[in-house]
């Protein structure tokens, strides 16, 4: 979609952000292990400082749509290994944010090619935003969830688990 004004763009940004599975679900993961499991949510700053790396690059240099589907779907997988595993792939989760957010960047960007430069930058904010407030609000709920319950998240963190599989096993398929 070629986005031509600011409006356009934050509006697509709104969307890409609430709507896109992929990006949805991997704000809730990233909530969920950075808040609750890590403890650390000012890594979150990682992922989304990258993304603006990713953004500008696709803009200027497109990448292959399969392989930014491939490693985003990638990251999505990893973020649930890591909730799975924190404490064994807790080394790896700075690289793998700046990782995913670079890619998850790329991702964005591909949606909208050849859009005007305000409505490029509206969606890039927007999105940007939209996914800052994703991770924190979901993060903030899931660390009082664990604080209050006597089971912790186990319920919760069993339906992000399931839906985060089938989000990531659906951009596998999609992307070939």
């Amino acid at each position: 979609m070629t986005l031509h004004t600011v409006f356009e763009g934050v509006i697509q940004g709104l969307r890409e952000s609430l709507l896109d599975m992929q990006h949805l679900v991997f704000c809730l993961l990233l909530g969920l292990v950075l808040f609750t499991l890590r403890r650390r949510p000012r890594d979150a700053f990682f992922y989304i400082l990258a993304l603006f790396p990713g953004y500008a690059l696709e803009r200027y240099q497109p990448w292959p749509p399969v392989l930014v589907n491939v490693v985003v779907a990638l990251t999505v997988a990893f973020a649930l290994f890591q909730e799975w595993m924190y404490e064994k792939l807790a080394s790896y989760t700075l690289p793998f944010l700046v990782l995913a957010g670079f890619f998850h960047g790329l991702s964005f960007s591909q949606d909208v090619p050849g859009s005007s430069t305000p409505a490029f930058l509206a969606y890039t904010l927007t999105a940007t935003l939209v996914q800052a407030l994703i991770i924190y609000a979901f993060g903030v709920i899931c660390r009082r969830i664990s604080l209050k319950s006597p089971d912790g998240f186990e319920g919760l963190e069993n339906i992000l688990s399931a839906v985060g599989t089938g989000v990531a096993l659906a951009y596998f398929v999609l992307a070939f």
